[in-house]
């Protein structure tokens, strides 16, 4: 049975398309075999995909209670040559289990007195909060390979649900703006997965995306990367728990022997070596009158009044001496205990590393730059103290950014054309880390002006792309726009006058400068 792990944000996994698909079916009460009746693919495949998720921390494997009652299937769809996912399959059975997007809402929002039933308002509001997760195709819980035909009767069956003029006349209350949202995505989605070539460009979008995904998620502050390296921490624990089981039944080695000198133990000086003793005093008798008094003892003689408090006081000091003993044994058993578990801890630790190390290498030999970077970050979280590592580390990680470049460029192109502006500019910045050219910094900037994003860094990223060509025109527009957005309009009037200069029959260059210029009045 599977389960989303809680807390769990998918937009920072690198899901495959066939991967996302399967995770659309992730509800906690379908099992592995009902998924893969619903969805067409063997079992196998779907295991393997199950597994896939598991390592990246997305969900878990649980066995369902014996004696839990079977959840109602849900009802099958209209046919319209796709399989169907997700939201917009209405059940009872949202009744009663908590949705993975519920944490993404106010249940409250459930309970406003509105003219749709609930199981609706739930699919409402379980769609519209995670728009910004779903692809058009999951979107629409059709597999990417789908033909137009699939596409279509895909739309019109969720449009069906979430098209506002279905509640014309009714009171939805703030369900009204959420619906017209959802269906103008859907429609924007249907636009692009209809027409040839924009469903292409959307198609290299895709497959660019999950390229730069997945080294993102080996970045060490992703959560994708802290999940992995939970796995391994897991990992770690079970090989260091086999190994104390297995080593459970040779004999250990006893605690060194405790006599009447109060011997004490010395800390071992380092993993492996045995606890030397040190005695710390001798009270062999040396008096002749304690040597009459400890005969007198042996022979049964009573003796002086001042001899039984002696006698009293040797006994006490006796039982000190044993309890003492016993307390220095109790150390030693657990700091014996101790050194062996982190032993056995840095054995396995270190064979982890082993293994993350030869994935690198295996991936360097195929030419995977990204693979081996993330096998890298792994195995230098698990030995930082290796500069060896983290130099190789850095080296690889170094290659990985420039082979991504391109597909950060791809990226950022088409998310620029659909004015999906701070995505954009986020994209844009991570091809400098292999490009670092002046058009890419003003791309960073115009996207930030655009998008209303953070200010002084499209300062900052205008000013080096004219830094490093001051003799484009279009750059010297880019730094007028920011100069005015903040309120330096001497300096914005300067950079519009320099760009006329430099180009005074561009007609893009001439529009922006009489834009500007009318903005500054």
């Amino acid at each position: 049975m599977p389960r989303l792990l809680p807390g769990t944000d998918l937009r920072g996994l690198p899901l495959s398309p066939a991967e996302a698909f399967i995770v659309s079916r992730v509800d906690g009460v379908t099992s592995v075999a009902d998924i893969s009746e619903q969805t067409g693919k063997s079992l196998e495949v779907v295991s393997a995909l199950l597994d896939r998720l598991v390592a990246l921390g997305a969900l878990s494997l649980e066995n369902p209670p014996p004696t839990a009652p079977r959840a109602s299937p849900a009802p099958a769809p209209r046919p319209s040559g796709s399989l169907r996912v997700g939201p917009i399959v209405e059940t009872s059975a949202l009744l009663d289990v908590r949705h993975p997007a519920a944490s993404l809402y106010d249940p409250a929002e459930l309970d406003e007195a509105v003219d749709i039933d609930l199981p609706r308002r739930r699919q409402i509001l379980d769609l519209y909060y995670h728009l910004d997760e779903l692809d058009h195709y999951q979107l629409f819980g059709i597999d990417p390979s789908a033909d137009k035909k699939a596409v279509k009767s895909a739309y019109f069956e969720v449009v069906n649900v979430f098209h506002p003029d279905r509640y014309f006349g009714k009171n939805v209350g703030s369900f009204k703006p959420k619906l017209e949202k959802v269906f103008a995505r859907l429609t924007e989605s249907y636009n692009v997965l209809s027409r040839s070539q924009s469903r292409a460009e959307y198609d290299a979008y895709l497959t660019a995306q999950s390229r730069t995904r997945a080294f993102d998620a080996g970045q060490s502050e992703s959560a994708a990367h802290q999940a992995a390296m939970q796995e391994v921490m897991r990992r770690i624990q079970a090989e260091a728990s086999v190994e104390a089981r297995r080593t459970s039944a040779a004999p250990a080695p006893p605690p060194p022997p405790l006599g009447r000198a109060h011997q004490s133990l010395s800390p071992a000086p380092s993993p492996g070596s045995q606890p030397s003793l040190r005695p710390s005093a001798s009270l062999r008798p040396t008096d002749p009158e304690e040597r009459r008094r400890a005969l007198a003892r042996k022979l049964g003689r009573p003796g002086s009044a001042q001899s039984q408090e002696r006698d009293a006081v040797e006994a006490e000091s006796e039982h000190r001496r044993v309890a003492e003993e016993n307390s220095a044994r109790q150390t030693w058993a657990a700091d014996e205990l101790k050194r062996r578990y982190q032993e056995r801890m840095q054995q396995a630790r270190g064979r982890q590393v082993d293994v993350y190390t030869r994935a690198a290498k295996q991936a360097l030999e195929k030419g995977d730059n990204v693979g081996a970077a993330n096998a890298l970050r792994i195995a230098v979280s698990l030995s930082p103290e290796d500069p060896a590592l983290t130099e190789r580390l850095n080296e690889v990680a170094s290659r990985a950014r420039v082979d991504l470049s391109k597909s950060y460029l791809e990226q950022a192109e088409y998310e620029e054309r659909d004015e999906k502006w701070l995505a954009a500019a986020k994209s844009y910045a991570r091809v400098l880390a292999g490009r670092p050219e002046a058009k890419i910094y003003d791309r960073v900037a115009h996207c930030l002006l655009s998008g209303s994003g953070d200010l002084r860094e499209a300062g900052e990223m205008a000013k080096k792309a004219v830094l490093m060509r001051p003799d484009s025109a279009a750059y010297r527009v880019t730094l007028a726009r920011f100069y005015l957005k903040a309120g330096m309009k001497q300096s914005a009037e300067g950079e519009l006058s320099r760009a006329a200069t430099l180009a005074p029959t561009d007609d893009k260059v001439t529009d922006w400068v009489r834009r500007l210029k009318r903005e500054l009045g």
